[in-house]
């Protein structure tokens, strides 16, 4: 079977048992993360530029910075969450010939 675990703690080591065979980290530069926040907060959830900062400032990046990034270590590929179509493309067929590589010893 294949399951995909999807989340900001989904490498974590205690999230899922080691039964898996490819671990991949979706990066994406700490500005676009910001603007996509900001415009995402403003617009849905009626919140203030203000606000948005002392959280992120506050809570987002050091959240992030104790437990997401280190989580990267534990990746075999990781993909930027910014690339272009091309970068996808060659990125994905990394994914498959390591996916293959990890079930060939299961024959």
């Amino acid at each position: 079977p294949t399951i995909i675990a999807e989340g900001q703690f989904a490498l974590h080591p205690n999230a899922i048992p080691d039964h898996h065979c490819i671990n991949i980290f979706v990066e994406l530069d700490i500005e676009a993360a910001y603007s996509r926040r900001l415009q995402r907060d403003i617009t849905e959830r009626g919140r203030t530029p203000d606000s948005i900062q002392t959280q992120w400032e506050n809570h987002v990046i050091p959240a992030w910075q104790n437990w997401v990034e280190p989580s990267r270590l534990r990746a075999d590929l990781v993909l930027s969450g910014i690339a272009n179509r091309l970068q996808h493309l060659l990125r994905t067929r990394q994914i498959v010939e390591k996916m293959r590589a990890s079930l060939a010893y299961l024959r």
